[in-house]
């Protein structure tokens, strides 16, 4: 099962599956744009694992944060799958801003397994209208648009999208892990010329490893067309400042893509799907 934090698919703000982590029932982050999987200290001491101390080992997640040591599970089950030592790193969840320190409580974050876990098993579905992840015997077909994404350096899934703005075809990141999307700062300088007199409205606060940071933004129509679909987004927010520069034009959070009945991931053959 899926489960999200409101258990309202139009504002889900986090995804999480339960899992069994040394022999404990636990709620974790089920997170694409995590790299790695991640754990609090105060989460590691709760399944009783012991920590590795590491050195000058640096995560990027809002900004860059220093791993506090490493821990690996003799075994993880999720659903039917049977995990066996398994790494994760151990993190401080928490920021300098108490108001995000309240929220990251109140979802229960404090475990993610990330994409290095996801990996593995060849392909899976988000199935949003029934709520289960999915893991098939078997590998769908090659589709002709295939490959549509890679996992870059930074191991993030950068998905690629025909822009309806510019009609250039861009990097999308794609994040269960995010409560929202935003064409990023990156995109509005490539296309400013598109947002030329218009001002910035709203700010968007975002929390996560590494601390806070707070951007500028723009509300607009969008489009956008993967695998030969064309989908209209009624608003987007457009960042209009940045903390730092990212690499991808395009957040795709989780509203974005639970406003679709499946969400299918191949990793044998790099391509992504939405399913209506």
């Amino acid at each position: 099962p899926l489960l999200t934090h409101t258990g309202d698919r139009r504002n889900p703000e986090m995804l999480f599956v339960v899992a069994n982590i040394n022999g404990q029932n636990v709620k974790c982050n089920y997170d694409t744009g995590a790299g790695v999987n991640i754990m609090s200290l105060d989460f590691a001491k709760r399944i009783g694992a012991t920590v590795i101390q590491t050195k000058n080992i640096k995560m990027l997640g809002m900004f860059h944060e220093k791993s506090k040591g490493l821990v690996v599970v003799n075994s993880m089950l999720l659903g039917d799958l049977v995990y066996r030592n398994v790494p994760f790193f151990v993190m401080n969840m928490k920021t300098d801003d108490p108001l995000a320190n309240k929220k990251l409580e109140e979802l229960g974050y404090g475990c993610v397994i990330g994409s290095e876990t996801m990996m593995p098993l060849g392909e899976i579905c988000f199935d949003f209208d029934m709520m289960q992840l999915v893991i098939p015997a078997s590998c769908s077909g090659v589709p002709a648009y295939a490959p549509n994404f890679y996992r870059s350096p930074q191991h993030l899934f950068k998905l690629s999208l025909i822009d309806g703005i510019s009609g250039n075809c861009i990097d999308a990141n794609v994040d269960t892990g995010s409560s929202g999307s935003l064409l990023t700062y990156s995109y509005y300088k490539k296309n400013e010329s598109f947002f030329h007199g218009m001002a910035a409205s709203d700010s968007l606060r975002m929390a996560g490893v590494g601390g806070v940071k707070v951007t500028k933004t723009i509300t607009v129509p969008w489009s956008y067309t993967l695998a030969g679909k064309k989908y209209e987004i009624t608003g987007i927010p457009v960042a209009v400042s940045s903390n730092y520069s990212e690499d991808y034009d395009c957040w795709i959070g989780l509203p974005m893509m639970m406003a679709h009945k499946k969400l299918i991931v191949n990793f044998k053959d790099m391509w992504m799907i939405f399913e209506d």
